[in-house]
């Protein structure tokens, strides 16, 4: 996003519960984290205020516990998720919350406006399946 069009963010966090994605996420970023455009924290989001930011974006909604992370976003918030038709709940796939098509996705993150719903399915040797998107406003 800061590569983009950083004129349009002021400042961003990630916040993610694993130590390791959040050390690799501050090295690919380091150049926006100096500028203080950007920070990286360790922790639940689920612990976390969401009142006040303008975009939320969670593109593994399937690794959250429960959705009380989301119902913490201000009404009106714009919000971009992502999920997958996967159902595994071994490693390495940790699946807490299937979406085994877009229907059950969007039953359960509903929004006031839909923006965008699209899929795009991945093909592996070892596996295929579905990648779901949603763009709208909480």
């Amino acid at each position: 996003m800061l590569s983009r069009n950083r004129k349009l963010y002021d400042n961003i966090v990630g916040i993610d519960i694993d130590p390791d994605a959040v050390n690799m996420a501050d090295k690919i970023c380091e150049p926006w984290i100096i500028e203080k455009k950007l920070s990286n924290i360790v922790g639940d989001v689920s612990n976390y205020d969401l009142q006040g930011p303008q975009v939320i974006i969670n593109c593994s909604v399937e690794h959250m516990d429960n959705t009380n992370w989301f119902n913490n976003i201000n009404k009106g918030t714009l919000v971009c998720l992502q999920t997958s038709d996967v159902i595994d709940a071994s490693d390495p796939w940790f699946i807490k919350q299937p979406s085994p098509n877009i229907g059950s996705f969007l039953n359960r993150y509903q929004l006031t406006k839909n923006l965008y719903i699209g899929t795009k399915k991945f093909e592996y040797p070892s596996i295929t399946y579905n990648r779901f998107m949603l763009i709208g406003i909480r």
